[in-house]
């Protein structure tokens, strides 16, 4: 919905009614991506990964490289691109975790990020070995975990050694937030680092109009 409001110059008043009524129809998000509708971030775009996570390696290791270490993405969004990115940065292990299945599984688009980041004089996974959505998940040592907090509570404590989002904590519900930071504490190892992009922007104006309704509401 965020993508469309972008384009579509409405009051916030419309913009959240037509959310709430496009929410209610029984279509699966699949459904709404395609025609721009409630699109989990640009994940799915080839250059916006690279730059999102350059971003936040830059931010948590000023002082040099992150190859061999662990990582976790919570909330990838549209497509495991990260992992991508992440393996050409030489990390040894990653997990995505989501509260569903919402990675595009087209190797097409991965295989234009593959191209792109070849271009770069990046290392990337061998393609012509890839046939399959997991297929790639397994060329980069991935997990893609799709059932939010439960997914979290199955990796190990200690096992990671940064954590990251983009424009993700500010979506969890309220009554799982504290259970969700305690997780990512247990998991992230002594000495690991962490980098989250928060928007306290409502996502329809890019504005506050969110903070207008009581929290009872929402």
């Amino acid at each position: 919905f965020t993508n469309m409001s972008s384009h579509i110059k409405l009051p916030w008043q419309i913009k959240i009614l037509l959310k709430l009524i496009f929410s209610i129809l029984p279509f699966g998000y699949s459904f709404w991506r395609y025609f721009g509708i409630f699109r989990h971030g640009q994940m799915d775009n080839v250059t916006y990964p690279v730059k999102i996570f350059s971003h936040h390696v830059e931010r948590a290791y000023s002082e040099g490289s992150i190859k061999n270490y662990s990582l976790l993405e919570l909330g990838p969004g549209d497509s495991i691109a990260s992992a991508i990115v992440g393996y050409s940065f030489g990390i040894s292990k990653i997990y995505l975790v989501d509260t569903g299945f919402f990675a595009t599984q087209n190797l097409r688009y991965y295989k234009n990020l593959v191209n792109y980041l070849s271009s770069k004089g990046l290392a990337t996974p061998d393609f012509s070995d890839i046939h399959s959505f997991q297929d790639l998940l397994r060329s980069c040592n991935c997990e893609y975990l799709s059932n939010g907090l439960a997914s979290l509570s199955t990796i190990p404590n200690e096992s990671v050694d940064f954590i990251w989002s983009h424009s993700v904590l500010e979506h969890i519900y309220k009554d799982q937030l504290i259970s969700v930071h305690r997780e990512l504490y247990r998991i992230l190892k002594v000495g690991g680092r962490s980098s989250h992009n928060i928007d306290y922007q409502d996502h329809l104006n890019y504005s506050l109009n969110s903070y207008r309704f009581p929290s009872s509401i929402w």
